[in-house]
């Protein structure tokens, strides 16, 4: 019965479709020379569609194929900055371990793990604090030199105050010259060194270390290096640029 109603729905399609079929075979069959141009007026409607079709196909699947390269060049994208985040850490980690070794401090590894950024005043939150041996006014460093202090500690997290911070101050002094100022950060990408007075022998290129004056610093850790200087006739200091370390 199934069977039945289906040859009855589907009867008037096949039953014209028996028929374009022994019509078209009718008239390729007949040599009429009207019927032999017909036939090729057909053949070239057929190979245009055939040629619609293929192309039709072809663009899908280059629309997929183009999807999967994609999708490959994306993850392969991923992978890559992964692996050179991975070699920056371990080339972070090797300097950490390099300075460790060298530096005569006795030095404890922090992370940060957040940050406070208010106005001119900058903060780092680090995963140190009362239980690492940590306290308050400590100075932060990094393989470069000299990044902040400690302000505020808890038992088990802290705050530092950066040198890129308005309130913050630290003596320093050239390296070569041994001439004494105070550090300062007014905004911006630069430091100052003030308190330094004209025709002091001061040189761009200079590097400016922590004095050690002061219970808080230890003498040499490195701040930055001079990088403009100039005087002013009716100024009794020096205004001097300096680039941070870090």
């Amino acid at each position: 019965m199934k069977t039945d109603r289906l040859f009855s729905y589907y009867k008037d399609y096949l039953v014209l479709l028996f028929l374009v079929i022994i019509s078209m075979s009718l008239v390729l069959s007949n040599q009429n020379k009207q019927v032999t141009y017909f036939k090729l007026w057909l053949a070239g409607v057929m190979g245009s569609f055939q040629e619609g079709i293929s192309a039709i196909g072809d663009y899908f699947y280059l629309a997929k194929k183009n999807e999967i390269l994609l999708l490959q060049n994306t993850r392969l994208a991923l992978e890559n900055e992964a692996m050179r985040e991975l070699r920056l850490e371990n080339a972070r980690l090797r300097e950490l371990i390099g300075f460790r070794e060298k530096s005569k401090l006795n030095l404890v590894a922090a992370k940060v793990i957040g940050k406070k950024k208010r106005g001119f005043i900058n903060d780092i939150m680090l995963n140190v604090g009362t239980i690492d041996s940590v306290s308050k006014n400590m100075p932060i460093v990094v393989s470069d030199g000299l990044v902040g202090k400690l302000h505020q500690v808890g038992k088990n997290k802290s705050f530092a105050q950066l040198l890129l911070d308005q309130n913050f101050r630290v003596s320093i002094i050239t390296q070569r010259s041994r001439v004494k100022g105070i550090i300062a950060w007014k905004g911006g990408s630069y430091c100052v060194m003030n308190e330094v007075p004209k025709r002091s022998d001061v040189k761009v290129g200079d590097l400016i270390v922590t004095s050690g004056f002061g219970e808080i610093f230890p003498e040499g850790l490195q701040v930055g290096t001079v990088e403009s200087t100039s005087e002013s006739p009716r100024e009794l200091f020096m205004k001097i640029k300096i680039k941070h370390c870090f």
